[in-house]
């Protein structure tokens, strides 16, 4: 029988499991890191020295997979930005995947934020700024005694994301030197008051954590009456944009009057990660089972929900 083959993007410590998982299901690996000596390059058949930003080599490679009469599919357990490049490739192998246009909106704030709104998803109080001038016409106008975060419009955290006090911060110290991070500007928000949640969503439900202390969060503990009015907008957001094959990620703020979200993120979700090994549950195979396969054998809050109302 022919072997089954994947195209793994990044090959450091983290996504080693995951390489270890295809193995052992009997997976060819092509592995592609532009670190030669990255710790993936030990379990793979093939190694191909090349970064996840260079579309036009990987789109190349995969190509000539294809001409060798491989059937491959994409995967990547790295940062959500591989997952660009991992979008192009799967629509060479013909595999169902996200839209890179959907990637790439998940990665900018002014972009995800309007896809937010369209999807009857609330934000905090958001002003987009492109410009050292601009930002300080609208500090001058800023409540002084609120508080506020500034973000560049492609960072993840902790990159380029700025406390602001009206009353005694410097607009000086922030950066706009353009790169990875910072692209046309910063998305400026009011701060909003409540509970810092993580929901991660798969197919068959979601599950929810204290951002900050990781910690599973049952739905009786943060006061379920809220919670439809939370799930309902993301999963609707998740069908529209065709992300029901990831977990998907969601940074939510949730208090008595309401809830915001902040981000979203389509990287593996490491508090959900963490949450099955402390359980000695094996969550790797879990998610390559989900994303290469359709399987979805997660634990979910969602029965908690459904027993909740």
């Amino acid at each position: 029988m022919e072997m089954k083959s994947v195209f793994v993007l990044g090959g450091n410590t983290d996504q080693v499991p995951y390489i270890k998982e295809l193995l052992r299901v009997g997976y060819k690996i092509h592995l592609s890191d532009n670190n030669p000596i990255c710790p993936g390059r030990a379990f793979c058949h093939e190694f191909y020295e090349v970064g996840y930003d260079n579309l036009k080599m990987l789109e190349d490679i995969a190509r000539k997979i294809v001409s060798n009469g491989e059937k491959c599919r994409a995967f990547s357990a790295s940062a959500q930005y591989a997952l660009k490049a991992a979008a192009r490739i799967a629509s060479i192998f013909e595999q169902s995947f996200p839209k890179h246009a959907t990637i790439e909106m998940c990665l900018d704030k002014a972009k995800f934020y309007k896809a937010f709104s369209e999807c009857s998803i609330p934000i905090p109080i958001s002003y987009f700024v492109e410009s050292p001038d601009q930002l300080a016409r609208v500090y001058r106008k800023l409540n002084k005694e609120k508080k506020y975060y500034l973000k560049s419009d492609l960072g993840k955290s902790p990159n380029y994301i700025y406390r602001i006090s009206p009353k005694n911060f410097d607009i000086k110290l922030v950066n706009w030197k353009k790169d990875r991070y910072l692209d046309k500007g910063y998305v400026l928000q009011e701060e909003f008051i409540g509970t810092h949640l993580r929901l991660n969503f798969h197919k068959k439900g979601f599950n929810i954590f204290d951002f900050f202390s990781g910690k599973p969060v049952s739905v009786k503990d943060i006061k379920n009456y809220y919670v439809p009015q939370i799930v309902g907008p993301l999963r609707g957001f998740i069908n529209r944009y065709e992300l029901t094959d990831f977990v998907v990620k969601f940074d939510v703020i949730a208090n008595l009057q309401g809830w915001v979200a902040l981000d979203i993120g389509l990287d593996p979700p490491f508090r959900m990660k963490a949450s099955y090994e402390d359980q000695g549950l094996d969550f790797v195979k879990g998610y390559v089972r989900h994303l290469l396969d359709g399987k979805d054998d997660y634990e979910s809050s969602e029965i908690e929900y459904e027993r909740a109302n």
